[in-house]
């Protein structure tokens, strides 16, 4: 009887982690986030459209020594003593910026129309980047983490974790491509084969009727100049976000992939000619909802005991482009994982 207990019990915390797995898994995420394409289309316009996140989070904390007493089984006394963390402070920020533009450059599907024929779906896997426009951002984004570290490291130890992400995109997207899909390629029916521990063989089956696809939305972030000026039109003509289906075909408008941050000062010429200056004069928090989603890069964790190492990162900025002299973003993007070149480009290959 025993032994009957101990296999359910094991049974039962074998099958809580396979319904963990299963729906945790990608297959699952495409599945519920099933679009057409001109569903696809509008939701990537609003990915286009949102402003991105440097979102900072800082903890301090420091350890203390517990002195514990038990009873052992003879009557004994036992001391013993464990190191415990104590957080005494939290803080969490966004980085202060002008203006951002959308750089994604198009998307253009792998395929031909006889291979899309024979498939129904595309997995649309999308990742994210967030860049600097020019050098005096590097700077600025420097000078700002600095000191939110140093409001925020009140104790022995903190821990500093950084998070750039687009608020509200979702990494998997699963695209139809016709109006007609094979039967049962739903996530009710998914959901309920992975309860009868099915779920293995659906995908097996879902697997057959998809093309996998992945795009980069990318993003670059001014805290010195506007991107949305016309000057900045033809620089970035070639990177502005374009679908194109061997059934149908989107280009993005320019005001569909900037923004500008009122609320936040652009700073004065003198002030860009010199970024390493002190700078006293105060800017407004940018009022935006901040939404939290998994994104695992450039997650940063620091655990420092001399708060002057903090303060001495002003000094040792890099100086930041002079004003008015073009910025470095063109090569940052032709250095970059994604595919930016244009749909004529593309064709000519």
């Amino acid at each position: 009887m025993d032994y009957y207990i101990v296999f359910l019990i094991v049974f039962f915390i074998v099958y809580i982690i396979y319904l963990i797995l299963e729906f945790s898994s990608p297959s699952s995420k495409y599945l519920f986030n099933k679009n057409s394409i001109k569903g696809t289309h509008e939701l990537m316009a609003k990915y286009f459209r949102t402003p991105p996140e440097i979102y900072w989070t800082c903890v301090s904390y420091h350890y203390t020594t517990v002195y514990h007493e038990t009873t052992n089984a003879r009557g004994e006394v036992e001391r013993y003593t464990t190191e415990e963390r104590v957080v005494t402070n939290s803080i969490d920020g966004t980085m202060k910026y002008y203006s951002a533009r959308d750089v994604s450059g198009p998307f253009i599907l792998k395929c031909n129309n006889k291979l899309i024929e024979k498939n129904y779906f595309i997995k649309l896997q999308i990742s994210q980047n967030i860049d600097f426009a020019d050098d005096g951002t590097i700077v600025d984004y420097q000078r700002q983490k600095s000191d939110f570290i140093f409001r925020g490291s009140t104790d022995q130890y903190h821990d500093f974790d950084e998070k750039r992400y687009i608020p509200g995109v979702k990494e998997y997207l699963l695209v139809k491509l016709c109006e007609e899909e094979p039967c049962g390629v739903n996530f009710c029916l998914f959901f309920f084969l992975t309860l009868l521990t099915l779920g293995e063989f659906y995908k097996i089956y879902f697997n057959c009727f998809c093309i996998k696809q992945d795009y980069t939305i990318k993003k670059i972030i001014s805290t010195r100049r506007n991107l949305n000026r016309e000057e900045y039109n033809l620089k970035y003509q070639n990177y502005i976000p374009v679908f194109n289906f061997a059934k149908a075909q989107y280009t993005f408008e320019h005001s569909d992939c900037v923004y500008l941050n009122k609320d936040y000062p652009l700073p004065s010429q003198e002030e860009v000619e010199n970024p390493n200056k002190n700078n006293n004069k105060e800017s407004n928090e940018i009022q935006t909802k901040i939404e939290f989603t998994e994104i695992k890069q450039n997650d940063i964790k620091i655990n420092i005991n001399n708060q002057d190492e903090i303060k001495s990162n002003n000094s040792n900025l890099p100086p930041a482009a002079p004003f008015g002299e073009d910025e470095k973003s063109a090569e940052r993007l032709n250095n970059g994982n994604a595919n930016y070149l244009t749909i004529n480009e593309q064709n000519k290959k």
